[in-house]
């Protein structure tokens, strides 16, 4: 028994469109997780360390509500928003390039050119 062409074209073009969605959240690369979570201090008893390199059981449970945003469709930004609600700024390794954090960032260069500006000028009095 075949189908009348428009409804054969209409399945045709339904699995196009459903295949594809399908596909991008039934997965998600591993790579994506070690991304993310190489940003996120391990909220354990051990000594600072990043969750992608941490081997306690907390650290898997982290990796693995990670990898549930990342197939919930959640974005890195939204993940990271996530932790910082829950354990405060210090769950992120590195801190944000924004507000009083900007400080961080770019203090330690004007320092360094500062400090070889002084270095240069007390060579030349020499």
């Amino acid at each position: 028994m075949r189908l009348p062409r428009s409804s054969s074209r209409a399945i045709f073009l339904l699995v196009l469109l459903v295949l594809p969605c399908s596909v991008a959240l039934g997965e998600v690369d591993w790579e994506d997780v070690l991304r993310i979570t190489d940003n996120i201090v391990c909220t354990c008893s051990c000594p600072p360390t990043q969750v992608s390199a941490c081997s306690c059981g907390r650290a898997g449970e982290i990796n693995q509500e990670v990898q549930n945003m990342l197939e919930e469709g959640k974005s890195d930004d939204q993940i990271y928003d996530f932790y910082v609600a829950q354990f405060g700024p210090s769950v992120l390794a590195a801190p944000r390039a924004e507000g009083f954090n900007l400080l961080g960032w770019v203090f330690p260069f004007v320092a360094l050119a500062l400090g070889g500006g002084v270095v240069v000028l007390a060579y030349r009095r020499l």
